[in-house]
């Protein structure tokens, strides 16, 4: 919110009415909170599997790696902006994904083994 009323300040009101569409609204509503949820349970698998949290944190820095080559694949394509329909149909993609990661790390996820190792 605080981003918008100081691009309202600074730019065209134009990219103002961007900010503040219906689209982007859903997507900070919806999308964001996905997208977190997926990065906090794919980190949480991948420092179950390690012994080092900086082998922990590196390996979890390459997850974010494929959002962020989204967006800026956007950018470079000239579709900076995104539908209302692609925002819903990522909120799908992304809670299919939060589901495989929740299947995933209960399978994967060893309780005993993380308490023996720190030992």
């Amino acid at each position: 919110m605080l981003y918008g009323v100081v691009n309202g300040a600074i730019t065209e009101p134009e990219m103002t009415r961007l900010i503040f569409s219906t689209t982007w609204r859903v997507a900070m509503l919806t999308l964001v909170p996905l997208i977190c949820l997926l990065s906090v349970l794919l980190g949480i698998i991948v420092s179950s599997r390690v012994t080092d949290a900086r082998t922990a944190q590196q390996i979890g820095g390459f997850i974010v790696i494929p959002v962020i080559a989204v967006a800026v694949a956007g950018f470079f394509s000239g579709q900076a902006t995104f539908t209302l329909e692609q925002v819903l149909i990522g909120n799908l993609v992304v809670a299919g994904l939060i589901g495989v990661a929740l299947v995933a790390g209960n399978w994967i996820f060893d309780r005993e083994t993380i308490l023996t190792r720190l030992g």
